[in-house]
């Protein structure tokens, strides 16, 4: 199939049900989807089986389990080695995606042969308000040159999701994300900056970013997340040619 989708399963009761929605409701359809539950102590996997089982639709779904809580970098590790996909797509379960997501992203992917990364734009949704955030390319990137030059004038926010990806690409370069920090995003991204060359862009609205609290970045403790940060920026430096 042509797409594997790979959404971590933690803690998300109350939006698992809107996200699987906005997945099962794709104007696109040859694709799977891969759900990780890392060892998810609250009913978020018996709401995704309940979904499931009521699902008649052509998409593939499958559930990986963890035996026990190892991190969101773990659970997008897991599926990106099982996926069987052409291109790989990253879903944060709390999120949600446009029902032509797919489809206009894969359109792109279509026009430009070879194509490594195809970017589309987002809508942050927040309790009191929601922001468009585009990537503000002005052409698409096709070398390695001009791929970090995008990067470095941060055009490439630094999400794994909302991005579909050649998984060849991926696998050729081990591009899998470190498991012991919490800004994995950040890190992750540098390393495919430093291998990508081919970027194709994609104006429309394809993923609904929903900041909630009780999330990773939002319940944090401050210093624990300089500390992180440090981490991360340390790692880039050191490997910055």
């Amino acid at each position: 199939m042509t797409i594997s989708i790979i959404i971590p399963i933690y803690n998300v009761s109350a939006y698992i049900e809107r996200c699987l929605q906005s997945v099962m409701n794709q104007s696109y359809t040859d694709f799977e989807c891969i759900l990780v539950d890392d060892a998810s102590p609250d009913d978020s996997i018996e709401k995704c089986e309940k979904i499931l089982a009521a699902y008649e639709g052509p998409i593939r779904f499958r559930i990986l389990h963890h035996t026990e809580n190892q991190g969101l970098s773990a659970a997008r590790n897991t599926g990106t080695k099982e996926a069987c996909g052409k291109y790989l797509y990253y879903l944060d379960s709390d999120d949600n995606i446009s029902i032509d997501c797919l489809e206009q992203l894969m359109t792109v992917a279509n026009n430009h042969p070879g194509i490594e990364m195809v970017l589309g734009n987002f809508r942050r949704c927040n309790i009191n308000k929601t922001s468009v955030v585009k990537s503000q390319f002005s052409e698409n990137p096709k070398t390695n040159e001009e791929v970090r030059k995008c990067y470095y004038n941060h055009q490439m926010l630094g999400h794994a999701w909302n991005k579909l990806f050649l998984r060849d690409f991926i696998i050729r370069y081990h591009l899998y994300f470190r498991e012991d920090v919490i800004y994995e995003d950040i890190l992750w991204l540098f390393y495919v900056m430093k291998h990508l060359f081919h970027v194709g862009l994609c104006d429309s609205i394809t993923y609904f970013y929903n900041i909630r609290q009780g999330s990773i970045t939002t319940s944090t403790d401050r210093h624990i997340k300089a500390i992180q940060l440090l981490t991360v920026f340390h790692d880039i430096l050191r490997n910055t040619t």
